[in-house]
């Protein structure tokens, strides 16, 4: 095999997040003749600490936080012996990858390449959703659903590219 001269370190490839989170859950379930279900509650409390190299070897370390509540219903009704209708509403989260948050960056010697970043400040995206579906039993082992839903996100995690200013000669 070949044998390597000199050992080179990448910078950005390098990253440690600490994530440490806390949380709460609450539930009650209920039920009467035709409709039975839960309500719940759940509270997330999170601290993050994200540390990485800079294009010198210089560590880097940045820290954020977030809290959420988070509620849900969902309902079952026998609408007959037959006929069942299912109903849910409920917020949740969606954490970013931990390549997302990190704060190593790295350039390099041509002026036009792109020079990733993540940002440890990035929150979860907030999820509401509802969700509906009628449930047909016409015979044993045997069902036909039919289902809608709804999902409005916030907070979406995308990645972009911010393209420089043109090359920039005697000021022009």
């Amino acid at each position: 095999g070949e044998m390597l001269d000199e050992i080179t370190r990448d910078n950005s490839a390098y990253f440690d997040i600490s994530e440490e989170t806390h949380a709460l859950y609450l539930q009650a379930n209920f039920e009467t003749d035709i409709l039975r279900g839960n309500v719940g509650l759940r509270y997330v409390s999170t601290d993050l600490t994200s540390v990485g190299l800079l294009d010198d070897g210089t560590e880097r370390v940045e820290t954020s936080d977030y809290d959420f509540i988070l509620p849900r219903l969902n309902i079952v009704a026998d609408l007959t012996d037959d006929v069942v209708l299912r109903a849910g509403i409920g917020r949740d989260i969606n954490r970013p990858d931990f390549n997302d948050l990190s704060t190593s960056t790295r350039f390099t010697s041509n002026a036009n390449a792109a020079v990733e970043a993540g940002n440890p400040s990035l929150v979860p995206e907030d999820i509401l959703s509802l969700d509906l579906a009628v449930e047909y039993y016409f015979a044993p082992s045997s069902v036909v659903t039919a289902g809608v839903f709804y999902k409005k996100r916030k907070d979406l995690l995308v990645p972009f590219t911010e393209d420089p200013a043109g090359n920039v000669i005697d000021g022009v």
